[in-house]
């Protein structure tokens, strides 16, 4: 088997399943959302051949919420909260749901992001191949030879190669432009009228107008501070992970495949057109073997979901 190894946002990936289906309700929610999961694990590990994956959880508290109360501080209405409170209970079903089929690197750390996690992971693991399941550009510090970015609804992968050549930085200089430009989705400031473009051209050292250098180097240098703080990954004094091998159980899958009604993922049979049904795509799964699979697992199409990104400055 290559060296390969993924690291899953748990949450970018549940919150994607949810909002693509409007007709969820609290009684199928985690049996649906459960299920796609899986299907979007299988057909990673088919995709980049391994079956060597890191499952990273968002705690409930947050040091960054202690340290700025603003922090991913979002106008939520009713409807909303609702919602994230049914996601967030599935959330809290997956680490115990795929520690019993034996994925035995389900990480959550008190009052850590998923992000932090992925992020020392990426720093622990100078020599394996590191895919990333993102999308949060924050993480974009991670890029390296051996690390690269991918979403799998969008199929989008970022390279540090290409990372560089879009933004005239290298990966690991991108805290430099959030310190100062801060991060729109998470709520963090930034330097009053710095942009993100703005701050990529004066980190690249190109020109920017003197107003702009002027604020720039007339900014509090505590506030600074606390936006590196905020948006640095991993956060600071992050502990180290400890990584376990796998111990694959095809009792444990039966088990909570069947706990959860996912009859899609233990159906044994001979498909007709020579296809391999997902039993037989999981049995090889947790063998390693990927030469001979026939992939049915269809990309899971994502209807109406528009994640906000920044408008970043793209050199010409």
């Amino acid at each position: 088997m290559n060296n390969n190894k993924i690291l899953v946002d748990c949450s970018f990936i549940a919150y994607l399943l949810f909002y693509r289906d409007k007709t969820l309700t609290e009684d199928n929610l985690a049996s649906a959302i459960l299920g796609d999961f899986m299907k979007v694990v299988l057909e990673l590990g088919q995709k980049f051949e391994t079956n060597d994956f890191y499952f990273c959880f968002d705690d409930k508290g947050s040091y960054r919420k202690e340290l700025y109360p603003g922090y991913k501080d979002r106008d939520t209405t009713e409807d909303r909260a609702k919602e994230r409170k049914l996601v967030h209970q599935t959330l809290q079903l997956m680490p115990e749901f795929l520690t019993n089929m034996g994925f035995r690197n389900c990480v959550k750390l008190d009052r850590l992001e998923g992000d932090d996690l992925i992020a020392k992971l990426c720093q622990q693991d100078q020599l394996s191949n590191i895919i990333m399941i993102v999308n949060d550009h924050d993480l974009c510090q991670m890029l390296a030879g051996n690390v690269i970015r991918h979403n799998p609804f969008t199929n989008k992968t970022d390279t540090y190669e290409s990372f560089t050549t879009e933004f005239g930085i290298t990966p690991d200089r991108y805290w430099e432009v959030m310190r100062l430009a801060g991060c729109v989705t998470d709520k963090v400031a930034g330097i009053k009228g710095i942009g993100e473009g703005t701050a990529f051209k004066y980190v690249a050292g190109e020109k920017i107008s003197k107003a702009r250098l002027q604020k720039i180097e007339e900014a509090d240098p505590e506030e600074v501070a606390l936006w590196e703080l905020l948006t640095r990954l991993p956060f600071r004094n992050t502990p180290d992970i400890p990584v376990y091998e796998n111990k694959f159980s095809y009792k444990g899958f039966m088990a909570e495949c069947n706990r959860y009604l996912l009859d899609e993922h233990i159906e044994n049979y001979e498909d007709e057109r020579g296809e391999l049904c997902l039993f037989k795509q999981w049995i090889k799964f947790f063998q390693g073997k990927f030469d001979t699979v026939t992939k049915i697992v269809k990309p899971v199409a994502v209807k109406a979901v528009i994640s906000k990104q920044l408008k970043v400055h793209k050199r010409k």
